[in-house]
């Protein structure tokens, strides 16, 4: 299992609060299920960078702060690369990053790190667009859940989360609430919601194309999964084809130039 093929989001308290790790490897990748039912082998944040400690050539860790909680991210040995790039920002800044989810065997059943893969400094309209979009993918899962726990369906991702953290209608709807207020309190500058809907779509191409690429179906599915209309991915892959960030092979397939 390579826990780098895709990323999902989810909010800082999300994360925190996840204890259901699956597919623990040897390697020491693995996969989570979040209380909302996300499935994560990687997750891509955006937020404030607030600590940065440690040295680069052995271990460094970060603390990067979204409106619910913060992240707590590390690099080892392996990532030094990354680490330099950490090391050469300096807080406080908006950032985003990818940290790939790991579950080193001896560090108990439901202990997982994130390890940092990717960061870099952004605008805060882009951390703005990160927000709007997880929120709307923690919406999208947690009325996914809701369906579930109506119809007594307790099979695959979500009805492993309802088992294992024994969801009850309080949490869906008191997470909700909090989503939304998250979003009624936010100040968007025009043109951020665009912006990140096509470094969203942009990464999804770029993950799952491989060398043939990847079909306009397959992205709109996929985008779907982030909390994207497939109104919205068209209009970012269209804006990508003009841009010749992609191009299309054959009819209906989406490239990376």
């Amino acid at each position: 299992m390579n826990g780098m093929d895709s990323f999902t989001r989810v909010f800082a308290r999300e994360l925190a609060g996840t204890g259901l790790v699956k597919d623990r490897q040897k390697d020491g990748t693995c996969r989570v299920i979040t209380p909302t039912g996300a499935l994560c082998s990687a997750v891509f944040i955006a937020g404030a960078l607030l600590e940065v400690d440690g040295r680069v050539n052995d271990r460094m860790q970060a603390r990067v702060a979204d409106p619910t909680g913060a992240f707590t991210l590390e690099t080892g040995r392996q990532e030094r690369d990354t680490a330099g790039i950490l090391s050469s920002i300096q807080p406080p800044v908006f950032v985003t990053a990818v940290a790939e989810i790991r579950c080193p065997w001896g560090t108990g059943d439901a202990a997982f790190r994130c390890v940092l893969q990717d960061i870099r400094e952004v605008t805060r309209d882009i951390r703005d667009g990160w927000v709007i979009t997880t929120a709307r993918a923690t919406l999208f899962r947690i009325e996914a859940l809701a369906r579930a726990m109506e119809s007594g369906d307790r099979t695959g991702t979500i009805g492993e989360a309802i088992l294992h953290y024994r969801t009850m209608p309080g949490y869906l709807k008191d997470t909700a609430t909090e989503i939304r207020e998250i979003l009624a309190g936010m100040e968007l500058s025009p043109g951020c919601r665009e912006t990140d809907i096509v470094q969203v779509v942009l990464t999804l191409i770029r993950d799952n194309g491989g060398e043939k690429g990847i079909t306009l179906e397959e992205i709109i599915r996929a985008g779907t999964g982030e909390g994207l209309s497939p109104g919205e991915v068209r209009k970012a892959v269209e804006s990508l084809l003009a841009e010749d960030e992609c191009y299309q092979p054959v009819k209906g397939t989406i490239r990376l130039l």
